[in-house]
C-alpha cells in the first residue's frame, strides 16, 4: 500500500509514494485470507515462467484503480490475490503482491533476488566508469 499512488480509507484519499500506479482501498472485511497458490505466467526479473509459488495471504484491502494492476505476472490457482485470478505487480525491480511467500514455497526466490542485485551493481559500476 505504501508503494501505491493513493490509499482510500473510509472514503478519505491519502497520497502515497506513487511508485506503482494503483489506488488501494482499505476495507472492513478481509479480501483474501488463507493459502495462495500461483503460477508465474509472464516474464519478470524475479521468477522463471512456469514456476509455482505457494504462500499465504491476509489482506483487508483491494486495488480499485490504476494501470499497474494490469502488469501482473501471476495466475492465481488458489486464493484471491488482486482479484480476477491475478497477482504480482512488477515494475522494474519492484515486486508487489498479496502473496506472502515462504522460502520453501518458492525455492528459486534467492536466485532471482541475487540476479537483480548483480544487474544493479553492474549498472552502477558502468555508470561510475562512464563518469571517470
Amino acid at each position: 500500500m505504501l508503494l501505491a499512488r493513493e490509499l482510500v480509507v473510509g472514503g478519505s484519499h491519502y497520497p502515497m509514494a506513487g511508485v506503482l500506479d494503483v489506488v488501494v482501498e482499505q476495507t472492513p472485511q478481509p479480501q483474501g485470507h488463507g493459502y495462495e497458490v500461483a503460477r508465474v505466467d509472464r516474464d519478470n526479473p524475479f521468477f522463471a515462467a512456469g514456476a509455482s509459488l505457494v504462500g499465504h495471504e491476509f489482506h483487508y484491502s483491494r486495488v480499485v484503480a490504476g494501470d499497474a494492476a494490469g502488469a501482473t505476472v501471476l495466475a492465481v490457482e488458489r486464493g484471491s490475490g488482486l482479484g480476477a485470478g491475478r497477482d504480482g505487480i512488477v515494475k522494474g525491480a519492484v515486486w508487489a503482491s498479496y502473496l506472502h511467500l515462504h522460502a520453501l514455497g518458492a525455492p528459486d526466490w534467492a536466485d532471482g533476488f541475487l540476479g537483480i542485485a548483480a544487474r544493479a551493481a553492474a549498472r552502477r559500476a558502468g555508470a561510475a566508469v562512464a563518469r571517470a
